[in-house]
């Protein structure tokens, strides 16, 4: 079995210097966030095939963050993934 977790952190960054969006007249900034994601994995074997179940969980405490776009970043997510080896 494999467990791992990650930590993403982003200072605040401008995103547009334009005059309708001048980020020091309260324009557009993005960043200033810290996200963590969990993953874990675990082998196993059916028939003589070699299987990998991985799951991940990712923005686990859901935090409302944009990495540099207008849209907000995705909320907490997950995926589960199966690799077959024969």
């Amino acid at each position: 079995m494999a467990i791992g977790a990650g930590m993403r952190y982003s200072s605040e960054t401008v995103i547009s210097r334009g005059v309708d969006w001048n980020p020091l007249a309260g324009g557009y900034q993005a960043g200033d966030y810290l996200v963590f994601d969990l993953t874990a994995a675990y082998p196993w074997e059916v028939m003589g095939y070699k299987i990998v179940s991985s799951f991940g969980l990712y923005n686990v405490t859901d935090e409302k963050y944009s990495e540099g776009s207008f849209a907000l970043s995705p909320a907490r997510n997950w995926l589960v993934t199966n690799t077959l080896r024969f």
